[in-house]
């Protein structure tokens, strides 16, 4: 259940664009954090970094939108997709590395649930 909290965040963020890949963790760490210690933590880990990942990809969009009149608004979005390639590309390598039983550490991410 570990290794779907990464992968699934990964295959959400790619269905939506990056800005729902926290669904699936969400709903892995509900359902499935008193399974133990290691999926609750893997759970916790990868919510964490899908909802980094959606604030960056959202705020990129409407950033980008609201600066579009200034030539700044089309590097925002850029920003926006390689935060979305970074939640769907990190969520795969997250979920082959649980799989493997290792504990997987997103490189960046902001602590929203502890």
């Amino acid at each position: 259940m570990a290794m779907w909290a990464h992968l699934g965040g990964g295959l959400a963020a790619f269905i939506s664009g990056g800005w729902l890949g926290w669904i699936v963790p969400l709903i892995m760490y509900m359902v499935y954090k008193d399974r133990g210690p290691f999926t609750r933590q893997e759970a916790k880990e990868a919510l964490n970094f899908q909802i980094t990942m959606a604030i960056f990809v959202v705020g990129g969009w409407i950033l980008g939108a609201i600066l579009l009149i200034v030539i700044i608004g089309f590097l925002l979005w850029i920003v926006a997709w390689v935060a979305a390639l970074l939640a769907i590309i990190f969520g795969i390598v997250g979920g082959v590395k649980v799989n493997n039983g290792e504990a997987y550490r997103y490189f960046w991410s902001i602590k929203f649930v502890k």
